[in-house]
């Protein structure tokens, strides 16, 4: 037999062969395409906020526009920066509410913003992070596209618009460009990458929703280790851990571009509240050293039966403000009503996840996954499980305890952020299964999974309806009339079978489309778009249903921040107070003057927060829910009003046409004061059972926290002049008859404040009727001065800019490189082709 000759391959000579010159037309013009149709998308998922520039009116929005319009308005005018903000609920330090600057990497999305809109841009910069992610994942442009709607679609991300949760939803928006990061750093893994992972992560960082930065930094560490897992089977462990040290890098340039507001929120945790101890004394067998009690995390937590709302969104009712029909509004004599009946306080957000999207998972888990899409899962999983909070215990105290920062975050359902971000990366995984349907070598094990598949949704459809049938559709403790709570059943049956019908439909249309293909009556392609339209339209559905009301600027502005008589009779009094708002409707207040009253503005001082929830409202004489001493702490002059209050401890000074009336505290004391001596309760629970006592008297005699370092005699009789007032300051000129205690009704915040005493920083100041301060003043004449700027803000700004410009200068430096390198190879390849 002869021996058949090896033949060489056939040498390829300079004009045989072929160099290929990428051709970006095409890919440009996709991009073009793409970027239109997400924009088309976000026009129509928010256009009354983009094209009307309308608001939704909800208590978040109106809190950080009412909370902050006055600092803000201060420093566009004066160009001052301001670190205090003196409106809310006796002042709070101005951490996230900095003016940015030009070297800092969110200033120019933020002028984006303020000019296109914030939903705008920042969806957005979402959606392209979600598409250039699923490309860089090697995923056809119509996968991409589709991860990216389905990305904008899900409606938990339309409700934390609607909510006004801005800074959450900003935050929200970067963890796709960090997944991206981090899979081109484990790819890659050069400069420019290390360089991209850096600033995702830092602009996250400055968005200042730190619970959503904890979620993405979940992320990279699981995805990083499966990376390792994976590759230390097929080579060294000193190969698979070289990621490391870039993840390292990129982590510690991330901390420097966030050093502003990083360090300063660092700063100011210890006395916040969801940083330091916390005292409520209705829980007195809460134990918590640190953090967010669990008792609170136990109101926001997800429900077990919540959860089936992320494949029937009605499930428990929907939304606390659910626009009835034209005719079930007539039925009920409303159009909005509150149709939730879940176990928390309300309910704001869907969390509708859509029954193709998780059918498109499953069929991509099925259909050998690799060892990221099984991390992404064990990620999803973990974010749900997290979601459910205290239900999900003993894994969630085991969290609470072990892991760092876990216990500071307050509502876990916040951990959707990662679950809609993880979502349609799966899914898309499922579209590109739908290929190998008719693929002869893979047929088998696909048809096996697609069997799988079909009977999962029809035991997941049986659930749904087994469960339907045993739930009350009735809100525990919910007080109405019986025929009012049997129409409002009514009504959350409606929804909860309306549901039912047409995720059924959803589920026969998707599986139908992918047995067509199967079959091979429609090609792959035909059955993917089919369900990416059908999925588009199911979730642009879902939003439709959600979030109206939304009114005019002005209209809010005439609502919510409108001046009224009385504010203009406060407006007249030129003295340094504050004012309380008692009873409902004065949100506004904080817009106009100094108060004691308010909600989100307290979590950035626990003292203020315990002293509200504890004290402020306690009847010290058994008739007014007013506590007279926590107004006597808190330099409060007036009292006002939605209804008339018969009080000898009030005065009426001004009745409001539109129904506010306006009272002087008798009583009120000045800004800065002398006290005839104190009292040291070391302990925090004793210290607030104190300040309820009726016998009481602040003006006299102060509570103190430490014993003080120097004698303190009585000096309620020395003479004290306000000198001067600002936003972030105030000085006085005292004249002591005696070393004496000086309370300053100003809050307790001593990394945001310095007291100076004739010039001299003062080192020892005391914290005062818990939530205040006071200084030793010596015999004679002084000045003292109280200004409010912390000592971290110069160096955490020059770290940011800093940082900025040196990643510019990487960037630029790897640019010049990089377009050298390219014509270099463009002038060789067009060498040999000549």
């Amino acid at each position: 037999m002869a021996r058949k000759r090896k033949l060489k391959p056939k040498r390829k000579t300079a004009a045989s062969r072929k160099v290929e010159i990428p051709d970006s037309s095409w890919t440009w013009q996709w991009q073009v395409a793409a970027f239109l149709g997400l924009l088309i998308m976000v026009i129509m998922l928010y256009h009354p906020l983009i094209l009307s520039g309308m608001m939704y009116p909800t208590g978040d929005t109106i809190a950080e526009i009412v909370n902050n319009h006055q600092i803000l308005q201060y420093m566009q005018l004066s160009g001052e920066t301001l670190q205090w903000n003196p409106y809310p609920w006796g002042g709070m330090p101005n951490v996230f509410y900095l003016p940015r600057s030009l070297f800092s990497p969110d200033f120019y999305l933020h002028v984006l913003s303020d000019v296109l809109t914030f939903p705008l841009v920042f969806s957005m910069v979402g959606a392209m992070g979600m598409y250039f992610l699923l490309r860089f994942l090697r995923q056809s442009k119509l996968s991409a596209f589709f991860g990216a709607a389905l990305f904008l679609l899900l409606p938990y991300q339309k409700s934390l618009i609607i909510a006004g949760h801005l800074t959450k939803y900003e935050a929200a928006m970067y963890v796709p460009w960090i997944i991206l990061g981090t899979k081109a750093v484990l790819t890659k893994n050069s400069l420019v990458h290390i360089l991209g992972l850096a600033l995702a992560v830092a602009l996250q960082l400055r968005a200042g929703h730190y619970q959503v930065s904890f979620y993405a930094g979940v992320i990279v560490v699981v995805i990083l280790v499966a990376h390792i897992w994976s590759t230390s089977r097929k080579e060294s462990w000193q190969v698979s851990i070289r990621p490391v040290a870039a993840f390292a890098i990129a982590g510690v340039a991330a901390l420097l571009l966030a050093a502003q507001p990083l360090l300063l929120a660092g700063k100011f945790a210890a006395d916040s509240v969801r940083g330091g101890q916390v005292e409520r004394l209705d829980r007195p067998g809460e134990t918590t050293s640190s953090g967010v009690a669990k008792d609170f995390v136990a109101e926001w937590s997800f429900d077990p039966m919540e959860m089936l709302t992320v494949v029937v969104p009605h499930a428990v009712g929907g939304t606390s403000d659910h626009r009835l029909t034209p005719a079930l509004a007539r039925r009920f004599n409303q159009k909005v009503i509150a149709t939730y009946w879940g176990p928390a306080p309300f309910n704001t957000s869907f969390y509708y996840l859509g029954i193709l999207p998780l059918l498109l998972l499953l069929l991509g888990l099925l259909s050998r996954p690799s060892w990221f899409q099984k991390s992404l899962l064990i990620l999803l999983i973990l974010m749900l499980v997290w979601a459910m909070g205290t239900n999900a215990d003993p894994f969630y105290s085991l969290c609470y305890a072990v892991l760092p920062f876990f216990k500071n975050f307050r509502t876990p359902t916040t951990s959707f952020t990662a679950v809609n971000a993880l979502l349609p990366i799966l899914a898309v995984y499922g579209i590109n299964s739908i290929k190998h349907l008719t693929q002869q070598k893979v047929r088998e094990a696909h048809r096996q999974s697609f069997q799988k598949l079909v009977w999962v949704s029809a035991g997941l459809l049986f659930a749904i309806i087994l469960i339907g049938s045993i739930l009350s559709f009735e809100k525990p403790g919910q007080n109405i009339a019986d025929n009012a709570l049997q129409l409002m059943r009514e009504i959350r049956q409606g929804l909860f079978y309306g549901d039912v019908i047409r995720i059924a439909l959803l589920m026969a249309a998707g599986l139908g489309a992918l047995a067509l293909a199967k079959a091979r009556r429609v090609s792959t392609s035909t059955a993917a778009w089919a369900i990416v339209v059908l999925t588009i339209v199911d979730l642009g559905y879902q939003n439709t249903r959600y979030g109206v009301g939304a009114i005019s600027s002005g209209s809010f502005h005439d609502k919510y921040l409108a001046g009224t008589s009385a504010i203009d009779f406060l407006h007249a009094d030129a003295a340094l107070y504050r004012v309380m708002p008692f009873a409902s409707g004065n949100l506004g207040l904080p817009y106009h003057v100094q108060t004691i009253g308010g909600g989100l503005e307290l979590q950035m001082n626990k003292y203020a927060y315990e002293v509200y929830y504890n004290n402020l409202h306690q009847k010290l004489d058994g008739s007014l829910p007013i506590n007279w001493n926590v107004l006597d702490a808190l330099n409060v002059k007036y009292v006002l009003s939605n209804t008339q209050i018969d009080h000898p401890n009030l005065r009426p000074e001004h009745t409001d046409p539109s129904g506010k009336y306006v009272y002087r505290y008798k009583f009120n004391v000045e800004r800065g004061y002398f006290v005839d001596g104190y009292k040291v309760v070391e302990d925090d629970r004793e210290r607030l059972e104190m300040l309820n006592q009726p016998n009481l008297d602040l003006r006299r005699t102060a509570i103190l926290e430490t014993i003080p370092t120097e004698k303190v005699l009585a000096a309620s009789r020395s003479k004290v002049d306000l000198v001067s007032q600002g936003i972030d300051h105030v000085t006085y000129t005292v004249e002591a008859e005696a070393p004496g205690l000086f309370v300053l009704s100003e809050l307790y915040a001593p990394e945001s404040q310095q007291v100076y005493l004739d010039g001299e920083l003062v080192s020892n100041i005391y914290k005062t009727n818990h939530l205040v301060q006071s200084i030793i003043v010596p015999k004679g004449l002084h000045t003292i001065e109280l200004k409010y700027a912390s000592q971290w803000y110069p160096l955490a700004a020059l770290t940011s800019k800093i940082a900025f410009f040196v990643l510019m200068l990487l960037a630029g430096l790897w640019g010049y490189r990089y377009r050298k390198k390219t014509d270099s190879s463009l002038a060789g390849a067009q060498g040999e082709v000549t």
